[in-house]
């Protein structure tokens, strides 16, 4: 027979399993979409629409992600049952047959639910939506967040430590890398060499330019990139995860149910 003690300890790690399947779902899945999606259109986070369609892959994400919990849920309950437990949960995602329900209708109306949600607590953890597409090189990167008045001049000391704040704080604008990142470059955005070559081109005076915190891996990146304006390297970064790349089990802290109950209470009458 279960002891009590036992009971709870195999109730914990049934949600840790149900919070570990969001964790790891929802950044792999923005990580999918750099690489598969965003990087062969050639589409960035300096691109105008890339807001929005930040916005839709972070919902779409979610979505994935509460799919995939109401998948896992049904397994690991059955796992933990022929080990001699049952876990009982207050969440009505699930009957206690340890049946999946994803395919219900009641489920599939809070799909988009979830999805919505999911874009919230993205933005309420200081998300921007742009972030999740990759950076262009010759462009402000997807973690760009703050920056430094510049010239075409070099940066200068008082400069330079402005920069190394923001990186300390922000990382890599292009990447977002951080951690063992010693020292950023003060990057010239857009980059000198564009910027002289467009005044040059079109007799206009000097566009304005802001220094942004970048690390060396990606500055060699860009020399290559200015050097041979035909290349346009788009860096991805579906490693460099921030707080807001954290998943809430919302399938389990919304279910279905109580959803659905909103949903009732909320039609005109």
């Amino acid at each position: 027979m279960t002891s009590d003690s036992d009971r709870r300890e195999r109730s914990w790690l049934y949600y840790i399993g149900i919070v570990g399947t969001g964790v790891v779902t929802f950044p792999s899945c923005l990580g999918l979409l750099q690489h598969l999606v965003f990087k062969q259109l050639h589409l960035s986070a300096s691109m105008t629409l890339s807001p929005l369609l930040g916005f839709v892959s972070v919902a779409t994400t979610g979505i994935i992600s509460s799919i995939s919990i109401c998948v896992v849920s049904p397994v690991l309950k059955r796992f933990l049952h022929d080990h001699g437990t049952s876990i009982n949960t207050d969440s009505n995602t699930h009957d206690d047959d340890n049946t999946d329900k994803t395919a219900t209708p009641e489920f599939m109306q809070c799909l988009p639910v979830y999805g919505v949600v999911s874009a919230a607590v993205f933005k309420l953890f200081n998300g921007h939506f742009k972030s999740v597409l990759p950076s262009d090189l010759v462009k402000p990167g997807a973690f760009a967040r703050e920056s430094v008045r510049a010239t075409v001049k070099y940066a200068n000391s008082s400069q330079r430590k402005k920069i190394q704040s923001i990186g300390k704080q922000h990382g890599c604008h292009s990447c977002g890398r951080w951690l063992k990142v010693k020292f950023y470059i003060a990057d010239h955005q857009p980059p000198i060499a564009i910027v002289l070559q467009n005044s040059k081109a079109n007799r206009k005076p000097l566009q304005d330019q802001r220094f942004y915190p970048q690390c060396t891996k990606c500055a060699k990146k860009q020399r290559h990139c200015v050097s041979k304006p035909a290349v346009r390297k788009l860096v991805t970064h579906a490693t460099s995860l921030r707080r807001y790349h954290f998943f809430l089990p919302l399938p389990l802290l919304l279910p279905p149910s109580t959803l659905q109950l909103v949903m009732d209470l909320l039609k005109p009458r």
